[in-house]
């Protein structure tokens, strides 16, 4: 199997939105897809939506709307949306990417799905389905190059575009948003399209999966929309544990269809036999798509538009020092800069007085002392913004500092649809009753990971580094300015 990924071209930018780019995944009638990376490694495919569409408003105005919805969507069998700028020259959308081969690329390759393998395929695709209609969304460009073969399963990408593109004047002239060979009759004849359209292409997404072949053949797209509207499949070769799926999801009036719940359950109980999951042709297919290409060394960190790193204050051990303000200027997500993303100015006020001194919002703490326990700083009302992290002892400067990325000691994420959460290698949650002290993080073994933001509001937090304990207390969450949590920070030396 060929490689996926193609290189970069002249016209290619560098980065989008702050992820740079590493190749071309592909290229359809929506736009361009792209592999990129985040600054910490993880990789992204983001699809830049072309400007033909782009150009009009009402394009936007839905791309807007889709893009809010599909942020809701939550299923293991979807690629998750990561991020997304609508207000760019060039609209794009970022999700999770997939290391996996499309269904189409696989059955050309080797041929129809074992039955087994092709069940796993259907009823990922319906409960993705059903995840992306819970949230107000419908596909209406489901087709087998839609569908990407993971090793532990299916993945559904590219929904929540169509809608958007459909609303362009291009789409009255000489583009129909949709593949012919799996469009539902509705679609064909220009009626509005429900979530009955995905459960039409998804039984002939079945039949192909199964049979190598979609049911109402092939040719020009105008002889293959007569067909969907006016005669019958040809179910020729389908197994008899699909056919009366494939029958129902291609029934002409939508509202004869089953639902999705119903295909899971039927389909879900029935006998097969085969190899299991992933099928041989896929698991072979695997390395094509994980030996990734070699990221180019990244470009100094001033040349990145938008990007700021900012130090929140600086501490001396065994010095007394003086009350230091300290703006910083933090970015929102990865450092792209949008209406819905603006900066947060954050002004903070660190002190490790003398002793027997006070300074409102600051530590009355007398001076650090070196060695395990010890006081290495007190902060107030701090505030870090969404993909940030806290570093306690950063080695670069010496001092508490606070950078983009997931490499710090402790951090906040927002994903749109989940619950915000905030994340360390290592944390605990203190009860209301233990004092907050750095021997009670000590005694403490009650580890968690990801708690959501609002699990930890007003409670003591220890965060373990081999170097530091944290005791963090997160005050509050506000997200009408661009997300952002508000916490008292105490470090001690570990």
């Amino acid at each position: 199997m060929s490689s996926p990924f193609a290189p970069l071209t002249a016209e290619d930018p560098a980065e989008i939105g702050g992820y740079r780019l590493i190749a071309r995944l592909g290229e359809g009638g929506m736009g361009r897809v792209y592999l990129a990376s985040t600054q910490s490694g993880r990789q992204l495919a983001i699809k830049v939506i072309r400007p033909e569409y782009a150009a009009h408003p009402e394009f936007r105005n839905r791309f807007r709307r889709e893009i809010s919805a599909v942020q809701r969507v939550q299923s293991p069998y979807t690629a998750l949306v990561i991020d997304a700028d609508t207000e760019s020259a060039t609209p794009w959308l970022a999700t999770a990417y997939i290391p996996g081969p499309p269904l189409d690329t696989v059955v050309a390759a080797h041929g129809p799905l074992p039955l087994d393998a092709a069940l796993t395929v259907i009823c990922g695709t319906a409960e993705a389905l059903a995840a992306i209609h819970a949230a107000g969304v419908v596909h209406r460009d489901l087709k087998p190059s839609n569908v990407l073969l993971a090793s532990d399963g299916p993945r559904v990408i590219d929904f929540g575009i169509a809608k958007a593109v459909d609303a362009t004047p291009l789409t009255a002239t000489n583009i129909r948003i949709g593949t012919p060979a799996y469009m539902a009759p509705e679609q064909a004849l220009g009626h509005p399209a429900g979530p009955a359209v995905d459960v039409f292409a998804l039984g002939a997404l079945a039949l192909y999966a199964a049979t190598g072949r979609p049911p109402f053949g092939e040719g020009h797209p105008q002889a293959l929309l007569y067909r969907i509207v006016n005669e019958p499949p040809d179910l020729a070769g389908c197994p008899p544990q699909l056919r009366r799926v494939v029958e129902g999801c291609l029934a002409k009036d939508p509202a004869q269809r089953p639902g999705l719940r119903e295909v899971i359950d039927e389909l879900r109980s029935s006998p097969t036999q085969g190899p299991g999951w992933p099928p041989p042709a896929v698991a072979a297919a695997a390395d094509t798509y994980t030996c990734l290409p070699a990221l180019a060394p990244a470009s100094p960190l001033p040349r990145l538009r938008g990007r700021k790193r900012g130090v929140v204050a600086a501490f001396s051990a065994g010095v007394a020092v003086a009350v230091a303000a300290v703006t910083v200027a933090l970015v929102g997500v990865y450092g792209r800069q949008s209406p819905s993303q603006p900066r947060t100015r954050v002004t903070v006020t660190v002190t490790a007085p003398a002793a027997g001194s006070a300074t409102p919002g600051a530590s009355s703490q007398a001076a650090p002392q070196a060695g395990p326990g010890a006081l290495l700083g007190t902060y107030k009302e701090i505030e870090l913004t969404d993909r940030h992290e806290l570093l306690f002892t950063d080695p670069r400067k010496g001092h508490l500092s606070i950078d983009e990325g997931e490499e710090g000691d402790f951090g906040y994420l927002t994903l749109g649809f989940n619950p915000a959460v905030v994340r360390a290698k290592k944390m605990a949650v203190l009860n209301a009753d233990e004092p907050g002290t750095y021997q009670s993080c000590l005694n403490n073994t009650r580890y968690t990971f990801s708690p959501e933001v609002k699990e930890i509001l007003n409670r003591r937090v220890c965060v373990y580094t081999p170097s530091a304990v944290g005791m963090v207390k997160v005050i509050r969450e506000v997200s009408h300015l661009g997300s952002y949590i508000v916490l008292d920070l105490t470090v001690w030396q570990r």
